[in-house]
């Protein structure tokens, strides 16, 4: 479902964030959280800015918020202490400004309020999140993740294709409007990307990209910084695609005996193969 709106002359030259909270009745933050998941475009463009200068005339479009089943997260592991599912793309991991399903709503109704989401996956991205089912043991997990001692590996399509088969991207991240660029400055935070080739096709490969540290959109800002910007990532000048194509395939953690717990989770259909 979508709204389409053509600018009026008397809302020429007011910001986009203006003409969604007065014609279309949203707060504020709905209009930012719309923007944000790239559901509005300005003539056929997804704008990414709510202050961009709107013209007489515009056209605006503006999709709903996406409804994702819970049928659609998988369960990988599940016991006493964690679960581990698989996020789908298109479904945001926490509440969105907008309203609308998500991935941490789901895991308080599967498992109960106790029950906590212990990182996260862009949207438009897939694959394999670490789920806290019982509070008396969750320290044991949220430290890992804090210590970034959580494994987590990525497969990752982009365009144009690296030449070199290895790389280590060691460049410090701060935030820019809705996501994070590499960049210097008092806000700017560490961040380590290791980067190997499995496979190239013409101008496009298949990356295995691990972190050493988790920073919001920390491969999508190390690979685009690096020139090799991620298929279907808008905000760092990716190549259309029907998806993100970035996945999350593999995790591991230390389990309450010591003992190291890994799951494996293929690439979807359509995005290599």
């Amino acid at each position: 479902m979508k709204r389409v709106l053509t600018v009026l002359p008397a809302e020429a030259t007011r910001p986009l964030l203006n003409l969604l909270v007065t014609r279309l009745g949203l707060t504020a933050d709905e209009s930012v959280g719309r923007i944000e998941a790239g559901a509005v475009y300005v003539d056929g463009r997804r704008e990414m800015d709510p202050q961009c200068v709107l013209q007489a005339g515009m056209r605006v479009i503006v999709r709903q918020p996406k409804e994702a089943p819970s049928e659609t997260v998988q369960i990988l592991h599940n016991d006493a202490n964690v679960a581990v599912v698989v996020k789908p793309s298109g479904l945001p991991s926490i509440p969105p400004r907008c309203g609308g399903a998500n991935l941490a709503a789901w895991v308080e109704q599967r498992y109960g309020p106790e029950a906590r989401l212990l990182h996260r996956l862009d949207e438009g991205a897939s694959g394999l999140l670490l789920v806290s089912v019982c509070a008396s043991t969750r320290e044991h997990f949220t430290k890992q993740v804090r210590e970034h001692r959580l494994g987590r590996r990525y497969r990752v399509v982009v365009s144009p294709a690296p030449e070199e088969d290895q790389l280590f991207i060691d460049k410090p991240l701060v935030r820019r409007g809705p996501t994070s660029v590499v960049g210097q400055g008092p806000k700017a935070k560490a961040a380590r990307t290791r980067v190997r080739v499995l496979e190239r096709r013409g101008d496009r490969a298949l990356l295995e990209v691990e972190l050493e540290t988790g920073r919001l959109h920390q491969i999508r800002a190390h690979l685009a910084w690096a020139g090799f910007p991620v298929l279907g990532d808008a905000h760092h000048g990716g190549a259309a695609c029907f998806r993100l194509a970035l996945h999350a395939s593999h995790l591991d953690v230390e389990g309450l005996e010591g003992t190291r717990l890994e799951w494996v989770c293929p690439l979807p259909k359509g995005l290599w193969q």
